[in-house]
């Protein structure tokens, strides 16, 4: 039987998996839309944004009031060398350099599904075929797309880093410029990091540490030691309620039972008075 539900998961992740890998009709421009408008926000201008700063002078040349660009835009036709793939373009330029010899602008082709959506569609899949509440399935959709948007920044991070160093927009040292290499290669070339980041966070935010006990068989002898070692803490603060319990119940009784107690003294008094008066008179009380 467990078998039989393992193979229906495997063909519901395949199936997932194909249909949102497959070449929709305008999939990749709204992908790439959805990415580019993300590393504008954060890193640089959009190509509306560059065209409202441009001015012209006395000259007739176009100038910019923007001292550091970074413009992200779709690929033209007139952007050649690169894969088929790749459909977004960086564009850095360093106003702030001088003259010289020195280039003063680079020029950065990015591929937008290999960043974004194939690792992202690995985590829907696995998401949508494993058998949960639909509650828990929407908090680990939100879980995913958390983890996506942070490996893309990540990568533009890296990849911006290493071209603007080269440009003199920002100081770094050989050792942080090949950290930064590396990392951008690690997230957008490679890409078996990403997609091991969303295999660690899908048992994460799928199933309960209950369900994940009689998956790993060493988290189930780890947890059953941890609540083994708290058990007796755990009978001591049971013990301590019930007796503070019990404490406030009896609390009230006892303040009746004394109150009690003093009208019942005060009503034996007399009657040892007159059994201490009998002894001396010979009358006593009951005469």
């Amino acid at each position: 039987m467990r078998r039989f539900r393992l193979l229906i998961c495997c063909l519901r992740f395949v199936t997932i998996y194909s249909l949102l890998v497959i070449p929709w009709p305008g999939l990749d421009t709204a992908i790439g839309i959805y990415v580019r408008g993300l590393g504008s926000i954060i890193f640089g201008q959009s190509g509306r944004q560059f065209l409202n700063t441009l001015k012209y002078n006395q000259a007739g040349k176009v100038t910019t009031t923007l001292h550091h660009v970074v413009l992200l835009r779709a690929r033209g036709p007139l952007d050649k060398g690169y894969s088929p793939t790749t459909d977004t373009i960086i564009v850095l330029y360093n106003y702030d350099l001088p003259r010289t010899s020195k280039a003063a602008g680079a020029i950065i082709g990015l591929e937008t599904k290999l960043l974004f959506w194939f690792p992202f569609a690995f985590y829907l899949a696995l998401v949508g075929a494993t058998p949960m509440p639909w509650q828990r399935r929407f908090r680990a959709l939100l879980w995913g797309l958390l983890t996506a948007h942070v490996i893309v920044i990540a990568t533009f991070a890296a990849d911006l880093a290493v071209h603007a160093s080269d440009i003199s927009m920002i100081a770094l040292s050989p050792f942080w410029k090949a950290a930064a290499m590396r990392l951008y290669l690690l997230l957008a070339v490679v890409s078996g990091p990403s997609t091991f980041a969303y295999l660690f966070l899908w048992p994460l935010a799928c199933f309960r540490r209950e369900e994940l006990i009689f998956a790993v068989p060493t988290w189930r002898e780890w947890i059953s030691k941890r609540a083994a070692a708290d058990t007796p803490t755990r009978q001591q603060r049971r013990a301590q309620l019930r007796a503070e319990r019990k404490s406030k119940r009896l609390s009230i009784p006892s303040a009746n039972d004394a109150s009690g107690g003093k009208q019942n003294e005060s009503t034996v008094k007399p009657e040892a008075g007159c059994t201490a008066a009998s002894t001396t008179t010979a009358g006593g009380c009951g005469g």
